[in-house]
């Protein structure tokens, strides 16, 4: 992790942190738009009912560097689906119903907006997806894989039981971590990773050279 930052090993924010190893990534750098200035609302997308998230404005200016301090105003298209409070560069919105609304932040002549869907946080399994669903590996390489559960409405679903069918004589499985799955390639082959929850089964299919 960049300094003055800590990882614990295991997944954190969707990425396996392995302590003492490293990584780099390519970051391809577009042309200036000439646009004055962004502002762009980060956060989740999604909320259950009686349940909280949180909504915060960045602003940049031409250059692209970040400006603080500036005014926000925040508005919300349905208030009988989300409650909304706060002010300032950041909200928190509060799951009401089932449904969906447009939440819009501007400042001055800036202007972002999401759709924030509200879901049941009871509702059934309706699919479950294994991200990602096919991978080639070489023998001894590790990975691993998601499971994403959704209801009828394709809301993700969190705190549920996930299963994991997994062909030993293929991959390994070095740990689970809730609906994450982390194996290593130990022989040549293909197989078939499921994963299943309330009944509906998602997979993946692995390849190892």
């Amino acid at each position: 992790p960049p300094t003055g930052l800590a990882a614990s090993h295991g997944y954190a924010d969707d990425i396996y942190v392995t302590q003492g190893q490293e990584t780099s990534v390519g970051v391809t750098l577009g042309e200036a738009t000439g646009q004055q200035g962004q502002l762009v609302i980060s956060g989740p997308r999604q909320v259950a009912v009686g349940q909280s998230i949180s909504l915060y404005a960045f602003l940049f200016n031409e250059s692209g560097d970040s400006v603080f301090g500036a005014a926000v105003t925040w508005a919300n298209s349905n208030p009988t689906v989300v409650r909304m409070d706060g002010s300032g560069e950041g909200v928190q919105l509060t799951g009401l119903a089932v449904g969906a609304t447009s939440i819009v932040a501007t400042s001055g002549d800036l202007m972002d907006s999401i759709v924030v869907t509200v879901g049941d946080a009871n509702a059934p399994v309706a699919s479950v997806e294994v991200l990602p669903s096919s991978l080639t590996l070489a023998v001894g390489d590790s990975t691993g894989l998601q499971a994403i559960l959704r209801d009828a409405v394709g809301n993700v679903l969190t705190d549920r039981t996930v299963g994991w069918s997994v062909d030993s004589s293929v991959v390994s499985v070095l740990g689970t971590f809730s609906n994450y799955l982390v194996i290593r390639a130990v022989a040549k082959g293909t197989t078939t990773i499921r994963a299943s929850a309330e009944g509906k089964q998602g997979t993946a299919t692995v390849v190892v050279q």
